[in-house]
């Protein structure tokens, strides 16, 4: 049975202040292998990849955001997070869209692009046309990187799949008409399994990408777990032969609430679901769920979703994505084709997950990582798992061999200096990242 995070989506808007400094700084280079991950990725491109959901549109309603603007662009940026997914409104002329225009335009200027949502259900967003398209892009200093359709639509009650199709056709022909028919459409985001295939194909030709939550609530990241394998094939199956991407996934981590884990494993878990997405999954783009835990006015599990707390303090989970990006990030680098890197592994590996990237300067990344539970649903308690005992066996000797534990540890747990044909690794649940160079 498919299980997703439900939360209120849809708030009313009222004035909001901006008040606070960010550091402005150029837009990054990238290097892309769009639009599907090849099986060895840039490792700029992963990072690339990485986006986070924010809420600046909610203005005077979420104080998490409202009152802390500045400060969360700096973190994304510190984090290299250079995409952000927030809702689009139409309301010309009222102080909340000026406000959201700051706030955006502040993104913008950051280097971070959006993904806006323009969902019918907010101000002014029904009908959808051109003229609306151009003013988010106006709004937003030309931040935008996909329009998105319409946000859980099979939540609401009463839906149908002719509503659906139609809201997501008049998204899809506004853009097109728009000045920017360039920017790529997201079809809306369909919660059930069920739903998927009740509505089938029918806007498979409103979008230029599918578009889904893989939340998997408090079960490891998995394609084998939670009926994730399913429900991916289901919403491939709505766009066949195009993109998906991931829009929202995350952990929880309220103190008592019945589906959570605790901060520990929500790092362990967010970067194993960073990994399951842009490889397993073999998704375009994934947007964690989100940058700031909301508990000063939510409560329960929606409330603790952050990256960091509702104080701007990090978590566990935000300061490793931060090592994790600051190893592969790789600014102006250019589109090149990545290398696979020559070994294979012996010893403890038959539940060990593998991912590969590699630099421009031709310094290759071994990602592994246990594929197992790190928490146990029934108890509500973290499994301490031993480490795997595994032998990277290198088919070309390495110069140098660095350890990286982004989960552990800011600094590298291991260095060796070649010739290094073989490395023994104690391979945690938690992904362990192997530099090698040639």
């Amino acid at each position: 049975m498919d299980r997703l995070i439900t939360r209120r989506k849809f708030l009313l808007a009222a004035a909001g202040a901006l008040g606070v400094p960010f550091v402005t700084a150029p837009r990054r280079a990238e290097s892309r292998v769009e639009p599907v991950p090849a099986k060895t990725l840039s490792a700029d491109d992963l990072v690339n990849r990485i986006g986070v959901n924010l809420h600046f549109s909610f203005t005077g309603w979420v104080p998490e955001y409202d009152q802390n603007v500045g400060e969360i662009i700096s973190l994304m940026q510190a984090a290299n997070i250079w995409w952000a997914r927030d809702h689009a409104y139409y309301e010309p002329g009222h102080p909340n869209d000026a406000e959201r225009s700051a706030r955006f335009k502040a993104l913008q200027a950051a280097g971070i692009k959006l993904c806006f949502i323009k969902d019918d259900r907010l101000a002014g967003n029904d009908p959808h046309t051109a003229a609306k398209i151009d003013y988010v892009q106006d709004l937003s200093n030309n931040a935008a990187g996909y329009f998105e359709g319409t946000n859980e639509p099979d939540m609401e009650p009463g839906w149908t799949r002719s509503k659906i199709v139609a809201k997501q056709k008049a998204l899809f022909n506004a853009v097109n008409a728009s000045s920017h028919p360039s920017i790529p459409v997201l079809g809306p985001s369909i919660v059930w399994k069920a739903s998927a295939q009740k509505i089938g194909t029918a806007f498979a030709n409103y979008c230029d990408r599918g578009n889904m939550h893989p939340y998997q609530q408090d079960a490891r990241p998995s394609l084998d777990t939670d009926d994730l394998r399913a429900r991916l094939r289901a919403v491939q199956n709505m766009t066949p032969g195009k993109p998906l991407v991931n829009t929202e996934v995350g952990y929880g981590t309220d103190a008592v609430d019945s589906i959570r884990v605790n901060e520990n494993v929500q790092s362990k878990y967010t970067l194993r679901a960073l990994f399951l997405s842009l490889y397993d999954a073999g998704f375009e783009r994934v947007f964690l769920y989100e940058m700031v835990d909301e508990s000063i006015r939510l409560s329960g599990r929606e409330a603790h979703l952050g990256l960091v707390r509702a104080d701007m303090s990090p978590k566990p989970v935000y300061t490793s994505i931060k090592r994790l990006t600051q190893i592969l990030a790789e600014a102006g680098v250019g589109t090149f084709t990545p290398q696979p890197l020559g070994y294979f592994l012996s010893g403890a590996i038959s539940d060990v997950k593998r991912y590969e990237l590699q630099k421009s300067t031709g310094v290759n990344y071994l990602v592994l990582c246990r594929d197992v539970s790190s928490w146990d649903i029934a108890a509500n308690t973290e499994i301490i798992n031993p480490s795997a005992t595994v032998t990277l066996n290198l088919t070309r000797p390495a110069s140098r061999v660095v350890v990286h534990d982004p989960h552990a540890s800011a600094t590298p747990i291991s260095e060796m200096v070649g010739p290094i044909s073989t490395v023994n690794l104690a391979v945690p649940d938690t992904p362990l990242v192997i530099e090698v160079f040639a």
